[in-house]
């Protein structure tokens, strides 16, 4: 729970979190959007290679470190991580964005 008793400080806070929300893609349109993706993330454990499979195309895979950062970009659904560890992918498709946990061995 967040108490900001200064109205100014409050709106600033409100204007940021809803900044960043946006672009984690803010919750879905309607509930049926959720149920309409089927999303495959395979083998995951992994000993570096994944593949990730959707009813719809996907535009774009982004690989994080589980700090948030950016580590790599990819257009293919095929990745290759080669350092073990809990990594974060960010799965872009026509009706959003879906981000799922996998594990490097």
């Amino acid at each position: 729970t967040l108490i900001i008793h200064d109205g100014t400080i409050a709106n600033i806070y409100l204007q940021e979190f809803e900044k960043r929300w946006a672009e984690l893609g803010g919750p879905p349109n309607s509930l049926d959007e959720l149920i309409d993706i089927e999303l495959l993330v395979f083998p995951n454990p992994s000993f570096g290679k994944v593949t990730v499979k959707s009813n719809l195309e996907i535009s774009k895979i982004n690989l994080y470190a589980v700090d948030g950062k950016l580590l790599s970009a990819y257009d293919s659904t095929n990745i290759d991580i080669n350092s073990p560890g809990i990594y974060f992918i960010k799965i872009i498709t026509e009706k959003g964005a879906l981000i799922k946990k996998i594990i490097i061995e």
